[in-house]
């Protein structure tokens, strides 16, 4: 979530950004879990951070940052993954 704030509207999450995004997508279990969080931050970055912007749209966020959330992925160790500073 963070690296979707961060790199579709150069945004510093919060943690209220965590918490709504978090209920928003409910139990976050596996690969579809993790879309499902992707694109409901997405969602939420279009609409509540960027006030619905019309040159982009929450899809094409979320089209966007899938290829690098996925090489961020491939390309770490779950203890890189859980380091947050």
């Amino acid at each position: 979530m963070y690296l979707i704030c961060k790199y579709t509207v150069s945004w510093q999450m919060r943690a209220t950004d965590l918490a709504i995004c978090l209920s928003l997508a409910g139990k976050v279990v596996g690969n579809e879990g993790l879309s499902k969080l992707c694109s409901v931050t997405c969602d939420y970055v279009w609409d509540h951070i960027c006030g619905e912007p019309d040159n982009a749209s929450a899809s094409e966020f979320f089209e966007h940052m899938k290829p690098i959330l996925q090489g961020w992925y491939e390309n770490t160790t779950p203890e890189q993954r859980s380091d947050t500073n």
